[in-house]
């Protein structure tokens, strides 16, 4: 793997690995070319795209690695740096992202490529290929794996194939224990701080690397924190052993608070909101535009605070409801509250997690999980989406 980011590399870097011979390894691989030049655009055909792939998932499936593509070897040792031919450099990266995006099953989170510019309008394109957690990749047109050792790519055997999904199985184990233990800890009042009584919205992003990494955030004496579900104004931030935390109304005061925030250090951030409605105290209920609204505006936040600490992908987003036993859903705060509510039998709803290849997501991403909210309280479906799939917030 060559030693700076992609976006960082320049000709002279590339130049400096062809005096020096640098050799192929585990974690690097050289190409001189690839598919075929028609009036200047590189066009490739089903096996070359399979092959393409191949070097891709060989290196998400073991180390990672650089695919270097202008460079030509000899027996495994870069000797020219030819460059390619391109007409437009921003298409082929795009086409090249397009490729690897449809072509691979599961999607491989983190990619990136560069292109390099050199003499005469010929290029050099760099991707990076991070080690990934949530393999084993396949090439989904021939549904095959592939790992890579020093001598180059081969397909994986059964062997480990097996041990390559248990290992994936026990990080999700990991992650799913996780946020079992905090549920826990809400339910028994343990959190941040104190909460007011009644149902609860949990929303948990969990990044992968938290369980397969020592992540360390490092807090600032003013940072502000992750504001707290449905705030609107000003919070109030508090350092705990997890991490940093923020939550809205007293701390100490007789109700206990509305909602909390926490942003673990290992990346995590915990969000947790007093969701429960009662206007008659006969009928108990929640809002379902609020638990949307939160899922659709929150989390994106929340998102962006861990690109800017420069956290890893994938991430895995869950949803929590505590103490709904006997609610029913209003689709949104002003409706008449005096129509019947179809209630839940069950105290703790559990939502699968949705995993977020990036730092980043849109409403359709969260669509699934709204659509299973109002499931759970005898809708067919969120009525909160247009057909092409937007998003309409409701007041």
């Amino acid at each position: 793997m060559l030693f700076k980011s992609p976006s960082s590399i320049t000709q002279g870097d590339l130049e400096a690995v062809i005096v020096a011979n640098v050799r192929e390894s585990r974690t690097l691989d050289f190409k001189e070319e690839y598919g075929r030049v028609d009036a200047g655009v590189r066009r490739l055909n089903d096996e070359q795209k399979r092959e393409f792939l191949a070097d891709i998932t060989a290196f998400a499936n073991t180390l990672g690695g650089d695919l270097v593509i202008g460079v030509r070897e000899e027996g495994g040792e870069a000797v020219d740096l030819a460059g390619l031919a391109l007409a437009d450099p921003d298409a082929e990266l795009l086409k090249l992202e397009g490729i690897i995006r449809d072509g691979v099953e599961p999607r491989i989170p983190g990619v990136s490529m560069a292109m390099i510019a050199l003499r005469e309008n010929r290029y050099a394109i760099v991707i990076r290929v991070p080690r990934s957690w949530i393999g084993p990749h396949r090439v989904i047109a021939n549904s095959k794996f592939w790992a890579r050792n020093s001598a180059g790519k081969y397909p994986m055997d059964v062997t480990e194939l097996r041990q390559a999904f248990t290992y994936a199985d026990g990080l999700i184990d990991k992650i799913r224990n996780f946020r079992t233990s905090r549920l826990e800890t809400i339910a028994a009042d343990e959190g941040l701080v104190p909460l007011q009584d009644g149902a609860k919205l949990v929303l948990h992003v969990i990044p992968l690397s938290a369980v397969t990494e020592t992540v360390q955030l490092d807090f600032k004496p003013n940072d502000a924190g992750i504001a707290p579900i449905g705030t609107h104004g000003g919070w109030n931030p508090r350092y705990a052993l997890e991490g940093l935390g923020t939550y809205s109304g007293p701390e100490h005061g007789t109700e206990g608070s509305r909602a909390y925030s926490l942003l673990f250090r290992s990346g995590v951030v915990e969000a947790v909101c007093c969701v429960g409605h009662s206007p008659d105290q006969k009928q108990y209920g929640v809002v379902g535009s609020e638990i949307e609204d939160a899922l659709v505006y929150e989390v994106p936040g929340y998102l962006s605070r861990l690109q800017k600490e420069q956290v890893e992908g994938p991430f895995y987003l869950f949803m929590s409801l505590l103490g709904v036993k006997d609610h029913g859903l209003w689709q949104q705060a002003t409706m008449q509250r005096r129509i019947p509510l179809k209630t839940v039998r069950k105290d703790t709803i559990l939502y699968p997690e949705i995993v977020l290849p990036l730092a980043a997501m849109s409403p359709q991403d969260v669509k699934p999980l709204c659509d299973m909210l109002y499931n759970t309280f005898g809708f067919a479906r969120s009525s909160s989406f247009h057909q092409n799939g937007e998003y309409a917030r409701r007041d």
